[in-house]
């Protein structure tokens, strides 16, 4: 079980970066950035990982991978449930003006 955790997430985490480099077109003139700047957004993004795996991997040896896994599970739950009530408020709001 564990190692399709470990497999999903690094796939995640390739989707994320394929996901980035797909929209970078469209997103760069958004954020009002160069592909210097975005290289840069890239790299940030690649060492937070890095650093989050090293502290994760820590945490995961101390107290196992079970409550680690079902605390992301509830926490992401709670986050995607938040997103979308604002999203919801925010498009009320946009329409009653």
């Amino acid at each position: 079980m564990e190692k399709v955790v470990a497999l999903s997430c690094v796939f995640g985490l390739g989707m994320c970066f394929s996901l980035l480099g797909s929209i970078s077109v469209k997103l760069m003139p958004r954020l009002k950035i160069d592909q210097g700047k975005f290289g840069s957004l890239i790299s940030v993004f690649m060492f937070t990982c890095l650093i989050v795996s090293l502290i994760m991997g820590v945490i995961t040896d101390s107290l196992g991978y079970k409550p680690v896994a079902i605390f992301g599970f509830v926490h992401q739950a709670l986050k995607v449930q938040n997103d979308s009530i604002a999203v919801f408020i925010e498009k009320f709001l946009t329409l009653s003006h």
